[in-house]
């Protein structure tokens, strides 16, 4: 009796993990460029154009990785429901005074509300004292989307001044 009450409880979750399905198409990263350069100082500016044809983007996810540091806590932001189509302008990340000659890697990434994401896009960034490229852009992108909200730090001096747990905010 065992047996065929789990044969029809395979049966019957099989059945049903068939049937679902994920409606929809995933959202799509048209375009996406920055600076490969940023000045301490400055806000940095990455630059997006994402469509979702269902119209139910949702989030925004940003990865950044810093060598002697390592990987920052994810931001992740909501989309408001007006972008939730079409999204296109830049975000900023501010980029502090004693973060010079470091290196950072980002990675963005949008997610809908069936929960298909859109493919990475990653962004080189070298922090130096000159003078940050002008980008040759369309006026299209020039509406500003928010800020990526994470405190990068130097890694050789607040490291020490700050102790290893400020880090993770434990």
């Amino acid at each position: 009796m065992k047996k065929i009450i789990i044969f029809y409880l395979f049966f019957f979750l099989f059945a049903c993990m068939n049937n679902v399905r994920i409606k929809g198409k995933p959202p799509v990263i048209k375009a996406a460029f920055a600076p490969k350069v940023a000045k301490p100082g400055t806000n940095w500016r990455v630059y997006l154009e994402v469509e979702d044809s269902d119209g139910d983007l949702e989030k925004i996810y940003v990865f950044i990785y810093q060598p002697g540091i390592g990987m920052y806590p994810p931001w992740v932001a909501k989309i408001p429901q007006k972008y939730s189509l079409k999204l296109k302008g830049y975000f900023t990340l501010f980029i502090p005074n004693n973060l010079w000659c470091s290196k950072l890697k980002i990675e963005i990434f949008f997610k809908d509300k069936a929960g298909q994401k859109t493919e990475t896009v990653y962004f080189p960034l070298k922090v130096v004292y000159k003078k940050e490229p002008l980008l040759n852009m369309n006026s299209d992108f020039k509406k500003y989307l928010g800020r990526i909200d994470i405190n990068l730090i130097s890694p050789l001096f607040d490291r020490y001044k700050l102790g290893t747990d400020w880090i993770w905010g434990r």
